[in-house]
């Protein structure tokens, strides 16, 4: 198991060794993200939506190694994440990889922020559809998958949006058996 995330205040956000020191604890030993195979990195701000962050994180926990950046919404957190430039960096390095970038509710605005995915498919919360809707083709559906971008709408969403990283990481049915055991 293989998921990062980092809980940071907005002056940590401006140094970039936040990432550069991160650490898993498995079995009460310590990973650096070097030693580990595939992994995803969620990035929390003051003012996320932890329901998003926990949901999807349960549900890419069940279905095992991956190799996605996930931004969870909330207005606070999304802001703090649009004006990081170690984020910044992180999405740009990741898109450039061809690996996925993921965004729910007011994640997306990060993708504008760092110019992430520019012209693709994408969805968010409603409140933040008209800054996004000029340099995206804005989609009102749960979840959308362009390429290697991955958004969804909000905390209603939030099992969805973690079983489509799921299925894009690990497999379909790998993303069915955790929803079956989910009784989703």
């Amino acid at each position: 198991m293989s998921i990062f995330f980092h809980r940071f205040r907005s002056e940590f956000v401006k140094r970039r060794k936040f990432i550069e020191y991160s650490f898993l604890i498995v079995n009460k030993r310590q990973y650096s993200i070097r030693e580990m195979g595939k992994s995803a990195l969620i990035l929390l701000a003051p003012g996320a939506e932890e329901m998003e962050f926990v949901i999807a994180a349960d549900v890419l926990r069940r279905c095992g190694t991956f190799d996605a950046v996930v931004l969870p919404g909330g207005l606070g957190g999304a802001k703090a994440l649009a004006d990081s430039k170690v984020v910044g960096d992180l999405l740009q390095k990741q898109e450039k990889s061809g690996r996925i970038c993921a965004a729910i509710c007011a994640g997306p605005t990060a993708f504008l922020s760092h110019s992430i995915g520019l012209g693709k498919k994408l969805t968010s919360y409603p409140s933040v559809k008209g800054e996004l809707a000029g340099k995206y083709t804005y989609m009102e559906e749960n979840v959308v998958v362009d390429g290697n971008i991955v958004t969804s709408r909000g905390p209603g969403t939030a099992f969805d949006f973690g079983l489509k990283l799921g299925e894009l990481l690990v497999g379909a049915e790998v993303s069915k058996d955790a929803a079956s055991k989910m009784l989703l």
